[in-house]
């Protein structure tokens, strides 16, 4: 399966926020950072205010410094930057998002005055630090199996004949003589290989063929359509293929049509 950085993103909070440490962890920050009261929150707030202070910054940055930190390093491994860098590199960017979610929460949230620009800058310099602490400490208590990037992106042969400007994300490709068209969401390509080598190559990713001459990634696929009682499948790029009648069962089966 050839998931796109987004999709991987989407998959590693969705399995964080499906497990049950993670939520006791959470609260247990939260409580003992309610308690502590750091950064003048024990004399500037109430216990009852600390406690929703810090339940919004806790959740809310370490949500989006882990989506945008793991979303840059999953993007930037794709494009040849070793896992690591790409990751510290992550997690220093999530650094200015988490920064303005503070400075938010702050000054329109709670009614603390922030000063100027000087005042942002601190702050960011600290919620980067923070964020590429919490980064590297998260990824150190997962498994080596959970924690690669370079493993949850399986290795699909056709997708690296595409050059590096047309990206990952396949939509679909096509016969075109001696050649294969390849479209993804930035642009299409044409390679010389036959469409049965092409096929084989894309065995490893979600994907159908629809006809002889086309093939469509399940998550191109926009909607199903009908014309003269023949079965159509229109991509999320607009273009519009016809369904072979050896291929329909299959392409019914597979989008429960």
């Amino acid at each position: 399966m050839n998931d796109t950085p987004l999709q991987l993103t989407l998959r590693e909070l969705q399995m964080l926020c499906s497990s049950y440490r993670f939520w006791v962890g959470l609260v247990a920050v939260v409580i003992i950072l309610t308690i502590a009261g750091p950064f003048g929150t024990l004399s500037e707030l109430g216990y009852a205010e600390r406690l929703v202070y810090w339940a919004m910054i806790a959740g809310l940055t370490f949500f989006c410094g882990l989506g945008v930190s793991f979303f840059l390093g999953v993007l930037l491994t794709q494009y040849g930057i070793k896992e690591w860098p790409a990751r510290l590199l992550g997690g220093v960017i999530s650094g200015l998002p988490i920064a303005i979610i503070v400075w938010t929460i702050n000054k329109y949230g709670f009614g603390m005055d922030m000063g100027g620009w000087l005042v942002f800058v601190r702050v960011l310099a600290y919620c980067t630090i923070i964020s590429v602490s919490v980064m590297i400490l998260y990824f150190l208590l997962k498994t080596p199996e959970q924690n690669s990037i370079e493993t949850q992106i399986v290795i699909v042969p056709f997708i690296q004949r595409l050059p590096k400007h047309l990206g990952r994300n396949l939509l679909h490709i096509s016969a075109q003589d001696h050649y294969v068209e390849a479209v993804t969401e930035r642009g299409s390509y044409l390679i010389l290989m036959r469409f049965s080598d092409a096929l084989n190559e894309l065995a490893n990713m979600e994907g159908v063929q629809i006809h002889r001459a086309h093939w469509v990634a399940l998550h191109a696929v926009n909607k199903p359509l009908r014309k003269d009682d023949k079965l159509i499948i229109e991509t999320t790029d607009g273009k519009r293929f016809p369904v072979s009648r050896s291929h329909s069962k299959k392409v019914k089966a597979l989008l429960n049509i």
